[in-house]
């Protein structure tokens, strides 16, 4: 496999990719694998190499090479948005139908990787709303927060997202 590394100024700057560079530098010669370090992933001769690095960055990779243009956020899946499953007040809804609630977590999910926060939600604030479908739910303190991977239905990692670490699900 191939690889293109994003990197500022010519300087790697973030924890991933130098752990990504650390492990093909230590399994490359074993597997294969190659990589390059690039500010830019659209440049010439990138086509079979695979992107890591920011949205913007892996983005333009997939729009000159493969077609791909803005990809749209997954959520939790809509048979598991339930009050029973997620423990709380939790919908995805336009932004004209947004209820009048009190302080509510809300974030755009009309963009990848978009935050808005908690705000009480009124006729007054839903104007700044500049999305056009929202993420809504009730405020909870999370101990810890983790991603976890399934292709095909099993479970192939999980990673630690946010908070505590030691919160172990």
């Amino acid at each position: 496999m191939n690889f293109v590394l994003q990197t500022f100024n010519g300087e790697i700057r973030d924890v991933e990719i130098f752990n990504m560079v650390q492990i093909l530098n230590t399994y490359s010669k074993y597997d294969g694998h190659t990589y390059k370090l690039s500010d830019k992933s659209d440049i010439e001769g990138l086509a079979d190499y695979i992107p890591i690095g920011t949205l913007e960055y892996v983005g333009s990779h997939l729009k000159k090479y493969h077609g791909i243009g803005l990809e749209n956020p997954i959520e939790i899946p809509k048979r598991m948005r339930g009050k029973d499953y997620v423990g709380r007040y939790y919908k995805i809804l336009k932004r004209e139908d947004i209820p009048d609630r009190g302080f509510s977590f809300i974030k755009d999910v009309s963009r990848l990787k978009s935050y808005c926060g908690l705000m009480a939600i009124s006729d007054y604030t839903r104007k700044y709303l500049e999305g056009t479908v929202y993420q809504i739910s009730e405020y909870v303190e999370f101990i810890s927060e983790y991603r976890v991977f399934v292709l095909r239905g099993v479970i192939q990692a999980i990673q630690h997202y946010k908070e505590d670490v030691k919160g172990i699900p």
